[in-house]
């Protein structure tokens, strides 16, 4: 009875029956009630399922993760054996998908744990799981060519400037953080960054397919002395020709000790310009030796590498650097023309 007399108090009976007897629905109305549940799901991001909805998933997938979709399977047919975390409602998909986004945008393990709607531990669990997988998965992806499969897909231009080039070399750094110790910082201080590095040596055919990749060393190490104590002088044979730029000088002799030549850009002498001659051998040489670092652009577009590294990435260098080089090399040849 308390009810009824409130309610009629409100308003009246009559009044709430003629007006939506004589309501009609708008065309706005219409359209609203039409749209299906599909388009009420949750915004937002939710892993990889975000991908499978998305209108332009191929686009999406390769500006998350800088592969293409085709990739990202590859790599997921890798990962059949790894066991998940029971109590973590994360899909393989979704798992791939976080240690991309870690490669390709260098978020920390808090962000991630954010939009995958983990713990910030269990993202970096996760992250190096997968790359431990991969690293150990593609060890045999980047290979050392033979001197017949180099040559059989060199560019034309290699073919009659420089038929004989085996490899294109040249290193390369990345940042760190201010290491702890003493002896960290005098190993890892570059003068040419001016900054704390860890320093690499790459080689690429000359159809710019990355088929070399040295262990890493602290940025004081020189590029002679990288060079000469990787494992690259032993995979050259007589009659192999190397191309590098002016850092590579001192390692002529150990080259030319095994019947192979280096090819590097004249030196400028104190006080003399270069004849003619020299700058036309400069050019030639320079581009030519360009897709060296276009192959390190690719491996650096990968954040991971250009964000300064923490302690514990620094940690895994080896491996992180491996894995960018794989997939730097799956997203096909540098040089389009052959």
């Amino acid at each position: 009875m308390i009810s009824c007399t409130l309610w009629t108090g409100a308003c009246e009976a009559s009044t709430q029956v003629s007006y939506f007897a004589h309501e009609r629905p708008t065309t706005a109305d219409a359209s609203i009630a039409a749209v299906s549940l599909r388009d009420h799901q949750p915004k937002g991001f939710y892993g990889y399922q975000s991908l499978v909805n998305h209108s332009e998933k191929d686009d999406a997938l390769r500006d998350l993760t800088g592969v293409t979709a085709m990739v990202f399977l590859t790599l997921l047919n890798l990962l059949s054996k790894v066991r998940g975390e029971r109590y973590l409602d994360l899909g393989m998909e979704s798992k791939l998908l976080l240690f991309l986004v870690k490669m390709k945008h260098g978020l920390t393990f808090s962000a991630l744990g954010v939009l995958f709607g983990i713990h910030r531990t269990s993202a970096s669990r996760i992250f190096y799981t997968i790359l431990d997988v991969l690293y150990v998965s593609t060890q045999g992806w980047i290979q050392w060519f033979s001197r017949d499969v180099v040559h059989a897909s060199m560019p034309a231009s290699f073919q009659s400037k420089y038929p004989n080039c085996r490899v294109i070399v040249d290193c390369s750094e990345v940042r760190i953080e201010k290491p702890s110790k003493v002896s960290d910082r005098v190993h890892c201080w570059s003068n040419y960054k001016s900054d704390f590095t860890l320093k690499f040596l790459i080689g690429i055919t000359p159809s710019g397919y990355i088929t070399f990749i040295s262990d890493v060393y602290g940025g004081r190490a020189s590029d002679t002395y990288i060079i000469a104590n990787s494992r690259l002088v032993n995979l050259l044979e007589p009659g192999d020709m190397v191309m590098a730029d002016k850092g590579f000088p001192h390692v002529k002799c150990d080259l030319e000790s095994k019947d192979v030549t280096l090819v590097m850009p004249p030196f400028a002498r104190a006080n003399e310009q270069f004849t003619e001659a020299e700058m036309k051998e400069t050019y030639k040489v320079a581009s030519h030796r360009i897709h060296v670092e276009r192959c390190i652009q690719r491996i650096k577009s990968f954040a991971i590498l250009s964000h300064r590294l923490t302690p514990e990435l620094k940690c895994h260098i080896d491996k992180i650097l491996h894995v960018c080089s794989v997939l730097a090399n799956l997203q096909g040849p540098v040089i389009k023309t052959l």
